[in-house]
């Protein structure tokens, strides 16, 4: 039994009784009173419920006692949903407007006095068997304590010494510390913090105390100290053990007096610090110790070991060692080591085969095969191995306590440490088989339909407050624990979020549709709207849907039925769209086979917005200006037929550059200022960016910048010749089916940077970055047809660039000497240029000189090197 499970589930019965069961619903007066009386008899079980959970664990009568009120509790639980479903069904009945016959019978005193006397004999049968359970627990003479307590445990304390012949595989961890121990590069502050953290059991003081002993430690700081933290971070003793440690004598002076010694005795020297097991998670107190242990002289270091995340991160530290289990061969040499008689393998194969099998159950944790080892080796018999891996080894947390103390006193202090309410969450995933995967977003329904999570008002939301609880579980490693039930998470289950999906089905009888959306006020995450409709009818049902309400929505996706080219002429989906207008809070819009003509405005004001998705929408000519949005990151146009220019702003320069080039008085908006991917697939009418043309001198000069543009899609444009400048690629450049035009807009930066760096007269030089697609790493050019040469001055430029693809140019005459200077060049790829087949055999064609350095070079699809 889950310590505080069955606390939590009595209160949870308590507050339920008290909240609406006396006052909503009219019950005879003696059933009032047996109401009352369950409910202080409740109460004064739930005062001794932690005590006896506690002692469960270790005596039988205990456990049995439990588990009777438990069935109790649970019965009284199903009453009191009983009286929440009477409430809400005498509520929902009374708002109607009209009194019907049904109604009527339903509030008749006949029928409220029957439903009373039905009540009223069930709640007196509770009472009466909690009477009895409350009647049977004298013998045990459990402590009351009706608030759950701050859990403490005895302090666990840990010395420096080890026998390093004793530790198995914590070689490269104890390599990788040291490195960071005595990198003398680390300058920041005169002295830093290296954090070890991991799961109880795994070794982390073992590994402090591997480092402390070092020969290289010895040699390296002035003063070693070692101070065994445990549960009780009390400052003033962790100063007392410092000093006694440095003058070997005790202290028992004030905290003021303590201080003036520390800060005197540690002051200008080199010093290495191990704080072992701490669970302080009160920044006031470690600030307040830190601050004191700053004195020491550059390269001082501080190894502190935790179970904690959350401890690590009020250190302030940026990164720590995190500790895993041991490989499967090093938790087996340790098995071996502790196990057999010295050290040796036996000769029956029956002891190694179930050796192997109860290894991989201990999750290469140190702790648990030294226990577990520890205790087979008095098991002489192949029967009493057996037995041990089927029967004890699966409720060894149970059932052993006084044979394997060392291990509880470890692997259970994170799960002593967690609130009633978490501890039932974690016990709730001992149900799902072991190594099981499950989404998170499943579990955390799963609890809240058990009635663990607890809301602290009505505007949270029992998936924010059970992800909370997740994390809180995660933080504390105890979805971790091997010998505890185990609970894996896939990582796409833990990415999920919420998500509602509807789909109006044409041939259905019901009159569902996207209105049935309204009050739903509390949607999260992701909303997949589908098969929406192009009339009138469809129109009014978006109008409904009050999604500018749900400000959790993070991802809202809007796909509209197919359409025939006749249809076309008869559509709705601008104002269906308009009265789709979401919450600000949007991070994600997709619109699929949206027919309108126009966006809604409102798209502008999504300054949330991180992804944008334009997936054929073939009507759709005007777009909303989208380069102020702030945090938008992802743009993808696809199968967009109409539209011929992204941007209609034309009125001055400054609207054209998003106020770039705006007056000192106007304020300054930087173009797409996040924008990191675009994507424009398949727009065969695309012409440019703008209407106007910005190609030649000077307006070319005035062309704006992508600031942080890495990636740019660019397939099927043909009439596309003129787009915004994107020097600072550094992911991949694709063109297919597109005119070279829109790469010479950007190369011609370089031009004019060089013939700038030639003429200057400045000291500086400028560096290679600053040149357009200096960054770049791939690039494709794929059925450019007006390709006809690399020129030069800007191939230069390509230095960072690792693979080339050149596919269906077949005006691409040659390949010049300046693709010699791409060393960072690995694949080199060209399918049907004609002119370039010969030209690139390998030691003949006349441009292999130029290519010879490239390690990968395939030429219509023969390797050439």
């Amino acid at each position: 039994m889950a310590e505080g499970v069955l606390f939590d589930l009595a209160g949870k019965v308590l507050e339920v009784a008290g909240s609406f069961a006396l006052q909503e619903i009219k019950l005879a007066s003696g059933v009032k009173a047996e109401l009352e009386n369950l409910n202080s008899k409740v109460s004064t079980i739930q005062a001794v419920l932690l005590d006896a959970e506690k002692k469960a664990s270790h005596r039988v009568a205990v456990k049995d006692w439990l588990e009777r009120l438990k069935d109790v509790l649970h019965d009284a639980d199903d009453l009191l949903d009983d009286f929440s479903t009477e409430a809400l069904q005498r509520k929902v009945l009374m708002t109607r407007n009209k009194m019907t016959k049904e109604v009527r019978i339903f509030f008749s005193s006949s029928n409220q006095l029957a439903y009373s006397i039905k009540m009223g004999h069930r709640i007196k049968a509770i009472r009466e068997r909690l009477n009895v359970i409350e009647n049977d627990r004298m013998p045990f003479h459990f402590i009351e304590s009706p608030m759950e307590p701050q859990v403490k445990n005895m302090a666990r304390e840990t010395y420096s010494f080890v026998l390093e012949e004793e530790v198995i595989g914590r070689e490269d961890d104890k390599k990788e510390i040291l490195k960071l121990l005595l990198d003398t590069n680390i300058t920041v502050k005169n002295v830093s913090i290296i954090p070890i953290v991991g799961i109880g059991g795994l070794g982390k003081t073992t590994l402090a105390q591997l480092i402390y002993n070092d020969e290289n430690v010895n040699k390296n700081f002035e003063v070693k100290l070692w101070i065994c933290i445990s549960n009780i971070f009390d400052v003033k003793r962790i100063i007392k053990e410092i000093l006694e440690q440095l003058t070997k004598q005790k202290h028992e002076e004030s905290l003021e007096m303590l201080q003036n010694q520390l800060q005197e005795k540690l002051n200008g020297k080199k010093y290495f610090l191990v704080l072992d097991d701490v669970w302080n998670e009160d920044q006031e107190k470690w600030l307040l110790l830190r601050n004191l242990l700053m004195v020491g002289a550059t390269g001082s270091r501080i190894i502190m070991t935790t179970r904690s995340e959350r401890v690590v991160r009020i250190t302030g530290a940026t990164s720590w060692h995190a500790l895993k289990g041991l490989p499967q061969e090093k938790a087996w040499s340790l098995f071996v080591k502790v196990t057999f008689e010295q050290g040796q393998l036996p000769e029956n194969q029956a002891f190694i085969s179930l050796g192997k099998e109860i290894v991989e159950k201990c999750g290469g944790v140190p702790l648990a095969i030294r226990t577990i080892g520890g205790l087979l080796r008095s098991k002489d018999s192949e029967n009493e191995w057996q037995s041990f891996k089927n029967f004890e080894l699966s409720k060894i947390t149970q059932e052993e306590e006084s044979d394997i103390s060392s291990i509880l006193k470890t692997l259970k202090l994170s799960y002593d440490h967690l609130p009633s309410h978490l501890k039932q969450c974690f016990a709730y995933c001992g149900l799902f088989p072991k190594d099981d995967k499950i989404d998170v977003k499943t579990l955390i329904c799963l609890w809240a339909a058990q009635g663990f999570i607890k809301l602290s008002n009505p505007e949270q939301r029992a998936e924010d407050v059970g992800r909370k609880y997740f994390m809180e579980l995660l933080w504390r490693h105890l979805t971790s624990l091997e010998i505890l039930p185990k609970f894996v998470v896939s990582q796409e289950g833990f990415n999920a979020r919420s998500s509602c999906g509807w789909c109006k089905n044409k041939k259905a009888t019901s009159s569902g549709g996207p209105s049935e959306l309204k009050e739903l006020r509390n949607l999260g995450g992701r909303l997949r709207i589908e098969n929406l409709g192009h009339g009138k009818d469809d129109m009014v049902e978006c109008k409904a849907t009050n999604m500018k309400e749900k400000q959790h929505l993070q991802r809202l996706e809007l796909a509209w039925d197919q359409m025939s080219d006749r249809e076309f002429q008869i559509v709705n989906d601008e104002e269906s769209l308009e009265g789709l207008q979401p919450h600000p809070n949007l991070k994600a819009l997709e619109l699929l086979r949206y027919m309108g003509v126009r966006i809604p405005s409102w798209v502008s004001s999504l300054t949330n917005l991180v992804e944008l998705r334009f997936v054929i929408n073939r009507k759709l000519k005007y777009l909303p200006p989208l380069n102020k949005l702030p945090f938008l990151k992802s743009l993808y146009m696809k199968e967009m037929e109409a539209l011929e220019y992204i941007s209609e702003e034309e009125d001055s320069v400054s609207n054209v550059f998003g106020g770039r080039y705006s007056s000192s008085s106007s304020k300054t908006i930087e173009f797409f200022p996040s924008l990191f991917s675009l994507v424009i697939w398949k727009c065969p009418n695309l012409k440019g960016w703008w209407r106007k043309d910005y190609d030649n001198e000077p307006d070319h000069l005035l062309l704006p910048s992508f600031p942080c543009l890495s990636k740019l899609d660019i397939v099927n444009c043909p009439k596309l010749t003129s787009m915004p400048l994107f020097p600072y690629l550094k992911e991949s450049l694709i063109l297919w089916e597109t005119s070279s035009k829109v790469l010479q807009q950007t190369m011609k930066m370089g031009t004019r940077q060089r013939a700038t760096t030639s003429t200057s007269t400045s000291t500086s030089t400028s560096s290679s970055s600053c040149f357009p697609l200096s960054q770049l790493q791939y690039l494709r050019l794929w059925d450019v047809n007006d390709l006809e040469s690399l020129p030069e001055e800007w191939l230069g430029n390509l230095t960072s660039i690792q693979r080339l693809q050149i596919r269906g140019c077949p005006n691409l005459t040659s390949l010049p000497q300046g693709i010699r200077n791409l060393t960072s060049l690995q694949h080199l790829t060209i399918i049907n240029c004609p002119h370039l087949w010969e030209r690139c055999q390998r030691q003949i064609g006349e441009d292999w000189p130029n290519i010879a350095h490239v390690p990968y070079v395939n030429v219509d699809g023969v390797n050439q090197q």
